[in-house]
């Protein structure tokens, strides 16, 4: 047992790892909400599509409503038949999100590399603990695999 002074009680190591982690992870969620309000655009992630599409062998040929679905901001249901580009749709906007976001990231950690340093996390850090995380949903047993 240990005197916990910010709590005025005794208390165990047990309890004061799970404090500390849970303060991490409260830091951690903090850092990447605000990475992600920073370097997400879904509007460039639109322009990326378009640009993609201009790419000779890339052989996509998408329509300008499934282009304002991959752009469009924050959380994005499609429902469509089947053979309507659903799936094309929400991979080309995960692939372009994390795109961005990777580059966007890696532009900034060079132009403050020396200037932002922080003790609790390195920029190293940065890929293995904070980022984007993507739910696709999918009833296909196609997809699934």
């Amino acid at each position: 047992m240990i005197f916990d002074d910010k709590m005025k009680r005794w208390v165990s190591k047990d309890h004061l790892n799970f404090m500390e982690r849970k303060k991490l992870a409260e830091y951690q969620k903090q850092i990447s909400d605000s990475m992600i309000k920073r370097f997400v655009d879904f509007q460039s992630a639109k322009t990326l599509v378009e640009l993609l599409t201009k790419i000779p062998n890339f052989k996509v040929n998408l329509t300008e409503q499934e282009k304002d679905v991959i752009g469009e901001n924050g959380n994005v249901l499609a429902i469509g038949r089947s053979g309507t580009g659903k799936t094309t749709c929400a991979v080309l906007r995960l692939f372009s999100i994390e795109m961005l976001f990777k580059i966007r990231l890696s532009l900034y950690q060079k132009k403050f590399q020396d200037t932002v340093k922080d003790v609790r996390c390195g920029s190293a850090d940065i890929d293995q603990t904070f980022g984007l995380h993507c739910i696709f949903l999918t009833a296909s047993p196609v997809l699934t695999h």
